[in-house]
């Protein structure tokens, strides 16, 4: 059919010739498309039936969207399970290759440029400075220099790179003095409790932190872009009546939250 062998021999191994492989993403695509086309239902109802999701998200949307998400899960749909997956540096190629069923990311961390992938944006939310109440150090105001004179804790995961806000601060020159870092920006608050430092925290993230009460947001001159969080999949799943009820539950929760 191709009129190539695909696999030529090489001492005891085969070895894929230069169209063996470039065949093999489209052929996993066309194999993921047809995994999915025999598992689709003609209808799901969400009270009986069983069903698995797997959903790349961090562990702030995590906290923000999916823990509501999955209290309402678990009222209307007992039978569905969800698999939730940190977001890294391969999460695009997972959703090309249709190997998760919703990457939920802010769209700068979406690389993939493949027209197909689907999107729909659930909602945004403001990055917010924050110091402990006993901090004198801090006034109301965060102004540049004190960004790059007070203790600062970083969220910073390989596995991703740097944080959106630190990628913003760079951008304007600002480097603050690093004094923590940590991989989970749901610990941020919790490091800046009780002590000198001061950080960045989603507005949306603060509601959800039991130390919310041991902190105060300052104000800043410094304009840090609005973290917009995007849904993506992959075109296989667009029409799965369980796909499209879970979207659906998880596009009507990200507005009321």
């Amino acid at each position: 059919m191709f009129k190539d062998p695909l696999l030529v021999r090489n001492g005891q191994i085969l070895e894929l010739t230069p169209l063996g492989r470039a065949l093999v993403d489209p052929v996993h695509d066309v194999l993921a498309e047809l995994d999915h086309l025999l598992r689709i239902r003609p209808t799901f109802d969400p009270a009986s039936d069983h069903r698995s999701f797997t959903i790349a998200a961090s562990d702030y949307v995590t906290l923000v969207l999916l823990r509501p998400l999955l209290e309402q899960l678990h009222r209307e749909a007992p039978n569905v399970t969800v698999n939730v997956v940190p977001i890294n540096l391969s999460t695009s190629i997972a959703i090309e290759r249709a190997q998760l069923d919703l990457a939920i990311i802010p769209d700068q961390y979406m690389t993939s440029k493949a027209p197909y992938i689907r999107r729909r944006q659930l909602f945004t939310d403001n990055y917010v400075p924050v110091v402990a109440k006993q901090n004198l150090e801090a006034g109301r105001t965060l102004e540049r220099e004190a960004m790059q004179s007070l203790p600062y804790v970083c969220y910073y995961d390989q596995s991703c790179g740097p944080a959106l806000v630190d990628q913003a601060l760079a951008e304007m020159g600002i480097e603050p003095r690093i004094a923590l870092a940590t991989a989970s920006i749901t610990m941020v608050p919790v490091f800046v409790s009780g002590t000198p430092y001061f950080g960045f925290v989603q507005r949306r993230l603060l509601r959800h932190c039991h130390v919310r009460d041991d902190l105060r947001t300052l104000r800043t001159p410094v304009r840090i872009p609005s973290i917009v969080e995007h849904m993506y999949w992959h075109p296989v799943m667009h029409r799965d009546p369980a796909h499209q009820w879970l979207r659906e539950r998880a596009t009507t929760l990200s507005a009321n939250i």
